[in-house]
């Protein structure tokens, strides 16, 4: 596929004003909090190891910015207790796994949200920039 004026609208992009990159990185951060938040909310416990662990992180480089929600904490016990909890433990003969699946629920929980505060900063910049 072949798109026509994608080396101009990448310079385009790359002079995108600090203020809009701004808003950007506050969404994002806005967006891993409230991903956070909602995790918290879906894990199927009530207390303990698993929901304290759960937290994000967002950060910024040259290339771009990043934001994790991070379902466990980097040991090897809350990686466990993040896959069991997620995926199940096998049951029955043929080893199937009957889990919660929070995991991809906080994905389609957030995901679009987050789509959709990204392309409304976005447009608020260019019409800000046609003014």
């Amino acid at each position: 596929m072949r798109v026509d004026g994608a080396k101009k609208l990448m310079k385009q992009l790359d002079r995108i004003p600090d203020e809009t990159i701004a808003a950007i990185n506050e969404s994002l951060e806005k967006t891993v909090r409230y991903g956070v938040t909602k995790a918290k909310s879906v894990v199927p416990v009530d207390e303990g190891t698993l929901k304290k662990t759960i937290n994000g992180q967002t950060y910024q480089t040259k290339d771009g910015s990043y934001g994790f929600i991070n379902f466990h904490n980097d040991t090897r016990e809350g990686a466990i207790k993040t896959g069991v909890v997620n995926y199940g433990r096998k049951k029955g003969e043929r080893g199937t796994f009957e889990g919660y699946g929070f995991i991809e629920f906080v994905k389609r929980l957030v995901g679009p949200r987050h789509n959709r505060i990204i392309k409304r900063n976005i447009k608020k910049a260019l019409e800000k920039a046609v003014k």
